[in-house]
């Protein structure tokens, strides 16, 4: 009977747990793809204002647009699989209410059923 009892708290905690992982990572992700657009537009505003030759540093702000690419689709990832997770937390009828999830608004939610 205790390890029923256990994984009815376990399903109610489920989203608040998985929130409390999720939301700062997808937080990162945004930050780190928008520091990384900032930073090649301030290294191009740089060597503009430096006059430095067109060519200049190039190497360097090819592997920043690199990284500017791989943070956009970081991000791009993560959001897709925040967009899959509420159907299937409503599939699995495990949906409490995570206020700070964007993605819940607007979902109907049934109370969560414990089987003993």
């Amino acid at each position: 009977m205790s390890v029923n009892r256990e994984t009815v708290r376990a399903r109610r905690a489920l989203p608040q747990t998985i929130a409390d992982a999720f939301l700062p990572l997808e937080e990162s992700a945004d930050l780190t793809a928008t520091q990384a657009l900032r930073c090649m537009a301030v290294l191009l505003d740089a060597r503009r204002s430096a006059a430095l030759g067109v060519t200049e540093g190039e190497d360097i702000l090819a592997l920043i647009n690199e990284g500017c690419n791989l943070a956009f689709q970081a991000q791009t990832v993560i959001r897709r699989a925040h967009a899959q997770l509420i159907p299937l937390a409503v599939q699995l009828d495990i949906v409490n209410v995570v206020p700070e999830c964007p993605g819940i608004v607007g979902i109907e939610r049934s109370p969560l059923r414990s089987v003993a």
